[in-house]
């Protein structure tokens, strides 16, 4: 039987987050969008050579009726629904390098957003729909940026020497986690959404990445390899203890949560490829969803 594994984060610099988001007294309440309602999502997106290239799919919450998305000969990686379900984010170098891209969930109506001669990546809707957050190397190294969901009123939020990438929205639209190596190795950070406040919620020896919030707000899943390999760890922020969910001798990343929080859905290559996988939060209930000889990767959940 699965056992997660729960330790406390030894050295953890602890702030109350309600700080970072409110930006107030300990005692005033956070202010901002609320949590949105929690939903059954039906749909995951997820990446996969098995067409002799990376493109996008869409299948159903139980692996079935998988569906191509992208056609096109370059990437096509890290998709991402809008809250609404109405528009797909992703990157792709299809124009010669990589750059923010949405389309419809058919497929149409493609549109590059960023526009830029430099790397941009790894979009995160905001959970109004309103912004994408995004990672470019724009400035000379990564950082993370917002945009309007249209591409315009680019804002930089980190500006740091260090590499800072892949961020997350949290469900109440107020602050961001992401990645850093600003303090030697791959740490999970937060910031407020205007990019003050940023604090290393993680410091650890390992490399911790992937960050992505659990519905309330209240946990956060991400890959970690301080074990040796990397699994998929829960950090709930409240009691300040990180639990090891996956536990395997694989390679385990890219966690995403379900909009219901019943569920984190993940990449691991146990069946000695890569594929997408769903499992409780506890780490129970492990289910493989592709079950195809190709590389099937970073999974999203869709409405």
């Amino acid at each position: 039987m699965h056992v997660a594994r729960p330790t406390m984060t030894f050295g953890f610099l602890w702030v109350p987050l309600v700080l970072i988001a409110a930006g107030c007294s300990e005692s005033g309440p956070p202010t901002g969008p609320e949590i949105p309602e929690l939903v059954l999502a039906s749909q995951l997106l997820f990446e996969t050579d098995r067409d002799g290239n990376v493109e996008i799919y869409v299948m159903s919450r139980d692996g079935t009726s998988p569906r191509r998305l992208t056609n096109e000969p370059t990437f096509d990686e890290f998709p991402t629904f809008s809250p609404d379900a109405e528009l797909i984010a992703f990157d792709s170098e299809r124009s010669g390098d990589f750059e923010i891209y949405t389309m419809r969930p058919d497929g149409g109506g493609l549109r590059n957003l960023s526009r830029n001669g430099s790397t941009d990546v790894l979009p995160s809707w905001s959970p109004d729909g309103s912004r994408i957050a995004f990672t470019s190397a724009r400035d000379g190294d990564f950082e993370i940026y917002t945009m309007d969901a249209d591409g315009g009123n680019l804002e930089r939020l980190t500006n740091n020497p260090a590499a800072d990438r892949k961020p997350a929205w949290s469900p109440d639209g107020t602050r961001i986690a992401f990645e850093s190596d600003r303090d030697g190795d791959l740490d999970i950070f937060v910031m407020r959404s205007d990019g003050t406040g940023q604090l290393n919620l993680t410091r650890d020896a390992g490399l911790d990445v992937s960050a992505s919030w659990a519905p309330d707000g209240r946990k956060i899943a991400y890959a970690s390899n301080r074990t040796g390999n990397f699994e998929i760890w829960v950090l709930d922020l409240d009691r300040r203890l990180n639990t090891n969910v996956s536990n395997t001798l694989s390679r385990d990343t890219d966690p995403a949560w379900s909009p219901d929080g019943e569920k984190i859905a993940f990449t691991t290559a146990r069946d000695a490829n890569f594929e997408v996988y769903i499992m409780n939060p506890d780490g129970s209930g492990v289910e493989n969803l592709t079950r195809s000889p190709a590389s099937d990767k970073r999974p999203a959940w869709g409405k």
